[in-house]
């Protein structure tokens, strides 16, 4: 259950006076007694405490729970896919509120403006989000990590207008794959336009939206958020430059050591992963008839460092 709490942290970046605001109980430490089967965490909330009302709420299994399998701190979040009669409940927790519907194709998860207990504030537009997980798979499945930024109402997923949708971000498991021990996730922000954001929307789930398997359970801990619109350079005081040509990026003045074991990604602007490969050379060759010119996010990584630039494919 979320509680009207200010904005905790203000941090400084590099050599500019950058403020972001970071996420409320980010590292699951705090829980509260929110009159459900057990704890939620503090600004986090779950589909037992859901807009449902008491009926559904009180039938709804409690897909949550608090861990002392930790990545830092003494806790963190774990979520498991639970079934019920003939529905698998999704292991689903939100800075926002959950929409709870009997049917799962009606559910959601929502910014409520008009009371603070389920909304996030926030005015940052950072370059990226980070946290840490652990992951146990049936099947095929997988977990994921939505962080929205927007203005006025919002959900996610969202089903009826994305006009108030200002930057967005995913984090999605491999399908299938065992993560058992603490692993880091790093994904940039598509920004879809220049306002200034109001509230931030989490949703943090351990199953495949809407079709998850049973008895699939992850863990989560540390979320971050990383940098600003400044810091969309990760390094500003480098000759860095990356140059497009057809089927080609090149890369010009990379820092030392970032080759090693380094993966690149592109983003085109509604998230999606069009380019995803492992790199040891700064020329890059891709298929130009399967990327359309356009303005796409580049993401360079490797365990030393990253770099996040908008770039023009032509």
């Amino acid at each position: 259950m979320k509680k009207c709490l200010p904005i905790l942290i203000l941090i400084l970046f590099s050599c500019s006076l950058l403020q972001a605001q970071q996420v409320e109980n980010p590292g699951f430490e705090f829980w509260e007694d929110a009159g459900t089967v057990w704890d939620e965490p503090v600004d986090w909330s779950s589909i037992k405490t859901s807009d449902a009302g008491d009926i559904i709420n009180g039938a709804a299994p409690a897909v949550w729970d608090k861990s002392t399998d930790h990545h830092s701190g003494d806790f963190s979040v774990e979520l498991t896919n639970l079934a019920v009669l003939d529905i698998v409940a999704t292991g689903t927790i939100t800075n926002g509120r959950v929409h709870a519907d009997f049917d799962p194709e009606l559910g959601y998860v929502f910014t409520d403006t008009v009371n603070s207990q389920w909304n996030t504030p926030c005015t940052a537009r950072p370059d990226s989000l980070t946290g840490w997980y652990k992951f146990y798979p049936q099947g095929q499945d997988f977990g994921t990590v939505q962080a929205l930024l927007h203005v006025n109402y919002a959900q996610l997923p969202e089903k009826v207008d994305s006009s108030e949708w200002i930057g967005y971000t995913k984090f999605e498991m491999q399908p299938g794959v065992t993560v058992n021990s603490w692993t880091r996730f790093s994904v940039p922000f598509i920004y879809y336009d220049n306002r200034t954001p109001q509230y931030l929307l989490f949703v943090l789930t351990s199953g495949n939206g809407t079709t998850p398997f049973a008895d699939s359970y992850a863990l989560y801990d540390d979320l971050a958020l990383v940098g600003g619109e400044s810091a969309i350079a990760d390094f500003p005081d480098s000759d860095f430059t990356i140059i497009t040509d057809k089927g080609k990026i090149i890369l010009k003045n990379l820092p030392f050591g970032l080759l090693e074991n380094a993966k690149v990604e592109l983003f085109d602007f509604m998230g999606r992963v069009v380019l995803n490969l492992i790199i040891d050379s700064p020329e890059i060759s891709f298929d130009a008839n399967l990327i359309p010119a356009g303005i796409y996010i580049f993401r360079l990584s490797s365990p030393k460092s990253a770099i996040t630039r908008k770039i023009y494919i032509w």
